[in-house]
């Protein structure tokens, strides 16, 4: 059975690379710490991402699946397939594991602090979704 993660838990953010920022203890307890590598967040190997309209699904490198709630209202929907959109062009996006939701998030101050968990999650490739 996937982790649940509510929407109200979860928050998409636009930028290079797109980000999708989780408020879940038990989530972060199964992402690697957060990095930064030359300035860019560091690698979740064997991870990946399907990112969706309703939901997004987030699979571990050993298989434990996170299911992200995706739109609620119609008028979600334009923004959230942007947001789609920066994640196919980029290959994937930025999941990070906080403590609590801000307006901004500062990689290197996250990396820093220790607490915060995630990395770049790479998208599914498009012939096995």
């Amino acid at each position: 059975m996937p982790l649940h993660i509510d929407r109200r838990d979860s928050r998409h953010m636009h930028g290079e690379p797109p980000s999708l920022i989780l408020v879940s203890p038990d989530a972060a307890a199964l992402f690697p710490p957060f990095d930064l590598a030359g300035g860019e967040p560091c690698r979740c190997e064997g991870w990946q991402m399907y990112a969706g309209l309703a939901a997004s699904r987030i699979t571990t490198a050993e298989g434990r699946d996170l299911r992200v709630e995706g739109i609620a209202y119609v008028g979600e929907i334009e923004d959230r397939y942007q947001w789609i959109a920066a994640v196919s062009r980029i290959g994937g996006a930025v999941v990070l594991c906080v403590r609590r939701q801000t307006a901004a998030y500062d990689w290197p101050a996250l990396a820093e602090e220790g607490a915060t968990r995630g990395g770049f999650v790479p998208l599914v490739p498009s012939g096995l979704r």
